[in-house]
């Protein structure tokens, strides 16, 4: 068996091929930030950003929030929100896995609806699917009522914990500052 004469351009290829994954992985851009603010039980004036542009009656002449109207100056307002039940919970749950109330069927207490409501996909499970940097806070009201999820358990990176709401939610919510 004779040997082949080693070859040049073949190693450079080689170590062109090899080094691949991290000249992809450096290239790539940085993934866009998402910052999401729900608030509620707040009045259609309890900002002084106008909810309908050019209508000054749509914004409060009492309460002044600047840097709400920054962050809309400089992104994406959704001012035509539908609170699609009586109290907070289903709200703030149909913003995490995109679904109605109705089809959740928090508002029945259903036993099992803790289980399959931690295996859903939700918003950080989504984002971290897309693209494994996004790291997801939650901050402010948790509010899970006497299920015990936590953020945590739902996929969030960070939580402010300890909020009005006891530990982070409702009756046994835990409430870690860290997931993990």
């Amino acid at each position: 068996m004779q040997a082949r004469p080693s070859s040049l351009p073949a190693r450079w290829l080689g170590l062109l091929l090899s080094l691949g994954p991290f000249v992809a992985a450096a290239e790539r851009p940085v993934p866009p930030s998402f910052l999401l603010i729900l608030s509620d039980d707040q009045s259609w004036v309890g900002t002084s950003l106008a909810m309908i542009p050019g209508r000054p009656d749509t914004a409060s002449d009492h309460h002044r929030t600047p840097n709400l109207e920054r962050l809309a100056a400089q992104g994406m307002r959704f001012t035509d929100g539908y609170a699609p039940a009586p109290y907070c919970c289903p709200t703030r749950r149909s913003l995490q896995i995109g679904q109605s109330p109705a089809r959740l069927e928090y508002q029945r207490d259903r036993t099992d609806w803790p289980a399959v409501y931690r295996r859903q996909l939700n918003v950080p499970r989504l984002l971290k699917a897309a693209d494994p940097r996004y790291r997801t806070a939650q901050l402010g009201k948790w509010d899970h009522c006497y299920d015990g999820i936590s953020p945590a358990d739902q996929g969030f990176d960070v939580s402010d914990g300890v909020t009005s709401n006891a530990a982070g939610g409702g009756r046994d919510a835990g409430g870690s500052t860290r997931a993990g």
